[in-house]
Order: structure tokens, then sequence, then C-alpha cells
């Protein structure tokens, strides 16, 4: 059982990707850029990406929506030596 959050009761979590009117793709020229919240390796991060080719074409740090900075224990390792205590 989770503390923090209680078990969803839908049988699906959807995020909600809104269509960004007026912008293109700067890599193919899709008009099909959507907006969405993202939980990257480095935290929480609202995007603009192509559903085309799925370039994303900027990433900003939001207000987290847990109501609390919550950073991934990955965003704190550093690459590098993770990669070189595994060998």
């Amino acid at each position: 059982m989770s503390t923090l959050f209680p078990r969803p009761q839908d049988r699906e979590l959807v995020a909600e990707r809104r269509l960004v009117p007026g912008l293109s793709c700067s890599r193919c020229g899709a008009r099909e850029v959507r907006q969405y919240r993202l939980l990257r390796i480095s935290g929480w991060r609202l995007v603009r990406r192509c559903r085309v080719c799925l370039l994303i074409l900027s990433q900003v740090e939001p207000e987290s929506p847990l109501g609390f900075e919550y950073k991934p224990y990955s965003a704190y390792l550093n690459r590098k030596s993770v990669l070189r205590d595994r060998t």
C-alpha cells in the first residue's frame, strides 16, 4: 500500500497531451506538436514534443504535480561513475 498515492480506480492512467496551435516541428515540419508533463531522469519536465519524429522542441521544469519537489535518485548519480563501477 502506498502512503503518498491512493490506488487508482481507473483501469488506465492517461496523461493529457494538448496540441500546441501554431507550432511546427523544426526537424520534420509536422504540426503535431503536443505539450505534456514527463518524468525524466532529472525530474519532472513540461515538454513540447513532435508526435511524428518524437523530437523534444522544448522542456522546462514546472511546479511539481506532487505539491513538493521530487527528483528521482538517478538524477543525483554521476553516469560515468555508475558505468565505471559496473565493469
